[in-house]
């Protein structure tokens, strides 16, 4: 009797830091199952290293959060957790900013309704937009080399850490 005692608190131990651990990087916000053999990327530094190793994919929201798939046959490589996806989501609402700041809204208002769609909470990410009196600047970093933005090839002025290329062949 005290084997199975002795065995029930280890497997007790080992499961708290798994629940733990997995608790930080869900994958709820997806509507669908995912696809099977892809990397499930938590970090977006490793995004960056994904994107970069597959040339050619794209990311882009899709089924309630961020895929990395080849836009011409749609190969999925990689998912964002649902932490990422926020960020992303961050990401791709500045980029609807600055669309609307070059005086593209049609586009804009097509951003904001891919991210609608794809579950973002709006109302926070405008929230969270919010710079005050003094507007907001956007800063330049580096950029994914494939990305285009208008009369900068390979630059990003969206952000000042790395970018990734996005559906619309524009960095995020």
């Amino acid at each position: 009797m005290k084997t199975t005692s002795s065995l029930s608190t280890i497997l007790l131990c080992l499961a708290v830091p798994w629940v733990t651990a997995s608790a930080n990087d869900t994958l709820l916000r997806y509507k669908q199952p995912l696809p099977p053999d892809i990397e499930i990327v938590d970090l977006k530094l490793r995004f960056y290293e994904v994107q970069d190793a597959n040339p050619g994919a794209l990311i882009g929201p899709e089924n309630g959060g961020w895929y990395l798939k080849y836009p011409d046959n749609g190969k999925v490589v990689a998912v964002s957790t649902d932490n990422l996806t926020i960020e992303l989501d961050q990401r791709y609402m500045s980029f609807a900013h600055t669309l609307k700041d070059e005086g593209n809204h049609d586009e804009a208002a097509d951003v904001l309704r891919e991210l609608r769609e794809n579950g973002a909470d709006l109302e926070k990410l405008k929230k969270d937009w919010d710079c005050g009196a003094y507007g907001c600047t956007p800063q330049r970093g580096c950029s994914f080399p494939f990305c285009v933005n208008p009369g900068a090839p390979g630059k990003c002025i969206y952000y000042s850490g790395c970018h990734y290329c996005s559906i619309r062949n524009r960095c995020i």
